[in-house]
């Protein structure tokens, strides 16, 4: 074997293992981003309004903002005021206290446990009284938290009776109120959980095949395979930019902290490199180096697919896309990361073998 040759050698080999690296990063990184609130919903609930709740009136909530993250993810509380709002748990016991002095938790409620998971598929310590006097445990210096309240989502893996019998119908699951004071008041947080049907997953396909397999295959014909090479290499990095993008909008639509959000966007940056410089490797090198483009562009492409594509699929399934891009543009971005393997794939059939005319 030549030197040349044995370089050749070890950098596919190389490829191959960082590939294998990529596809074992990627397939976590939307669980990372968004915890166990899903990437996408058929499901979205809303704060209609705060209430007395002695008479049942509308009242100003005043310093006291609530709204929901994720779709249906995540209850969430902002108070700049100067008295605490104290939530209220699901045993009518102290939950959470935010106020000027920071965000505190009663570890004496059960609520502290079951909330941290989507399902509340948590077990409550043996020791946790919510009659005992709150054991408060500081969580935050700030004047916001969100939180996976049980009482603004559907709590079963499984569709309520009423979708599961009307799936293309969208209609109103339930109405849902979270108890909470502020100084003397008793107020509650009002709110209704909705359905929306999923959209048709097959056009978004069927556009993503004609945008990346035609233009290739036009290029092909009239061209010749360097332009059409050439021309994938520019969607592969379009799309790997793309998805990038994809997974800041993911951080930004539900920010966890510095750390866990830089963590979620480097398990996609990682594999979105390795394809941007296998599409790199295959422009710029000499026909030794890349003896078969069409190979390295078909593995490049199927790390998208893992990353851009299956990782995402609930964000083109789903009515409602947790992400602060667009919607449209997301599914885009998922749909062709799905698809751009088959023109990889064309390029590979059609290519010559010979390394002196598989030059790009």
């Amino acid at each position: 074997m030549t030197v040349v040759g044995a370089v050749g050698l070890a950098a596919r080999l190389g490829a191959f293992a960082l590939t294998c690296a990529a596809v074992l990063v990627a397939t976590a990184s939307p669980a990372s981003a968004h915890g166990s609130t899903p990437d996408g919903t058929n499901y979205r609930s809303s704060v209609a309004a705060v209430v007395d709740e002695r008479t049942d009136d509308v009242v100003d909530a005043g310093t006291v903002t609530w709204s929901v993250v994720g779709g249906e993810g995540l209850l969430q509380v902002r108070n700049t005021g100067w008295a605490d709002v104290v939530v209220t748990g699901y045993d009518d016991e102290p939950y959470l206290r935010v106020g000027p002095d920071g965000v505190f938790e009663n570890r004496n409620s059960p609520a502290a446990y079951l909330n941290t998971d989507r399902f509340g598929n948590v077990a409550v310590p043996s020791d946790v009284a919510p009659d005992d006097a709150p054991d408060w445990r500081r969580l935050s210096d700030g004047d916001l938290w969100r939180w996976h309240d049980h009482r603004i989502h559907w709590m079963a893996p499984t569709p309520p009776p009423q979708v599961r019998d009307r799936p293309h119908v969208a209609q109103r699951v339930l109405a849902w109120a979270v108890p909470f004071q502020r100084g003397e008041q008793r107020l509650e947080v009002r709110g209704t959980l909705r359905y929306t049907p999923p959209p048709v997953v097959w056009p978004w396909l069927l556009g993503s095949v004609v945008a990346v397999l035609v233009p290739v295959a036009i290029v092909l014909s009239a061209a010749g395979t360097r332009h059409a090479v050439r021309l994938q290499v520019v969607l592969t990095a379009l799309v790997a930019v793309a998805g990038l993008g994809v997974a800041i909008g993911d951080v930004l639509a539900m920010p966890a902290g510095v750390g866990a959000d830089l963590w979620a966007v480097t398990q996609t940056a990682v594999p979105l490199a390795i394809v941007g410089a296998l599409a790199w490797t295959v422009r710029r090198a000499t026909p030794d180096a890349v003896p078969r483009p069409g190979a390295t562009l078909v593995v490049a492409a199927v790390i998208l697919a893992v990353t851009c594509g299956v990782a995402r699929l609930s964000q083109l399934t789903s009515s409602h896309v947790v992400n602060s891009l667009p919607a449209p543009a997301v599914r885009s971005v998922v749909a062709v990361g799905l698809t751009l393997w088959l023109p990889a794939l064309l390029l590979a059939a059609v290519l010559p073998r010979r390394p002196e005319t598989a030059h790009v």
